[in-house]
């Protein structure tokens, strides 16, 4: 893919003459004739974030090219004709974190002038200039703390605990996941904490499918046993496993959740007390830096390398303070929540 991709974007980088230094002498408009390539992923919760972005953008001065994908290689292609189409700035939410880094680094080679901005879910590569998104290892870290405290480790002694691990894809998982072992670790050594399935590292814990990973951990490893908690640390996923805890769990009691996100879905199990926390960030904050990085790629003002949203721990304790009174959702007559 890196020769391909290298190949046709070499005959288009004699183009791009046109630098971002160049851009912010025109006219003292940093923005003048700058185009910007938002390639998302087709999360749901992505959609709103991408059109958010372009619009913000836009009444910036900017030129947008909005894109959506379903697999890393449709988002590698989309990427390449970002750049084609003349993009300065890619502002990546990857689908693939090593498709996509392979990609930009493939690109960035040829194209020395294209700046990228790793959304969401930092990429382990050279071409990243920034990342902007979720501290992941202290939402890692948050959930476990959570599980401690709801669970009372600090005072066990003899009684164990089994706690299972599951996360999405990428970078952000590898954060994730360290986050949360380094707060379970000093149980798991000392007996008050067991991981029956063993997956205690990143690779392990990774999946693209939280239903599936859940009706096979309940059917196996779990089928004659009880499971106490189950730290979800990938986005959307903590409603699936509660989902599948409804037709597929069959222990006596039921086991603490935590998520990654919030959701009008994951409201509604936290009000049935079937969820139990989970960990969100500001997206008004992320759209507003993410768009400030712009202007400061753009302008040629030193940043950061990465700018981290902080994660804010929802439970079923403050969810409607934080939640509904904000008028951020509202908690309709049937049970559901909707978001505002």
């Amino acid at each position: 893919m890196k020769h391909k991709i290298s190949a046709i974007l070499l005959a288009f980088s004699m183009m791009f003459s046109l630098t971002l230094t160049g851009c912010s002498e025109q006219g003292g408009d940093s923005s003048a004739m700058v185009m910007v390539g938002v390639a998302m992923t087709d999360r749901e919760s992505s959609s709103a974030a991408g059109e958010s972005l372009k619009t913000e953008l836009e009444e910036a001065g900017y030129t947008v090219e909005l894109a959506y994908a379903s697999s890393g290689e449709e988002q590698a292609g989309q990427i390449g004709a970002m750049v084609e189409d003349g993009a300065k700035v890619l502002i990546v939410d990857a689908v693939d974190t090593a498709i996509a880094a392979e990609t930009l680094e493939s690109i960035t080679v040829d194209v020395s002038d294209v700046a990228v901005i790793s959304y969401r879910d930092p990429l382990d590569s050279k071409a990243s200039r920034t990342y902007v998104g979720r501290d992941y290892y202290e939402l890692g870290k948050q959930q476990a703390e959570h599980i401690e405290e709801r669970l009372r480790l600090k005072k066990r002694e003899t009684t164990s605990f089994t706690v299972e691990l599951i996360a999405g894809k990428g970078t952000s998982a590898e954060q994730a996941v360290q986050g949360a072992m380094d707060v379970l670790n000093p149980y798991i050594t000392s007996g008050v904490v067991e991981i029956v399935s063993g997956n205690t590292t990143a690779a392990a814990c990774q999946t693209d499918d939280a239903t599936a990973w859940a009706e096979q951990m309940f059917s196996t490893t779990y089928a004659d046993k009880e499971l106490r908690a189950i730290l979800c640390l990938g986005e959307g996923q903590a409603v699936q496993v509660v989902d599948a805890i409804q037709g597929k769990y069959v222990g006596a009691i039921y086991p603490l959740v935590v998520g990654a996100d919030c959701s009008a879905e994951a409201l509604q199990y936290m009000s049935q007390n079937m969820l139990d926390m989970v960990s969100c960030s500001d997206a008004d904050e992320l759209l507003k830096q993410t768009v400030q990085t712009v202007q400061d790629v753009v302008s040629g003002t030193s940043i950061e390398k990465e700018y981290l949203m902080k994660n804010t721990a929802v439970t079923t304790e403050n969810y409607e303070e934080l939640m509904v009174d904000t008028g951020l959702y509202t908690a309709n007559e049937d049970g559901t929540f909707t978001k505002n």
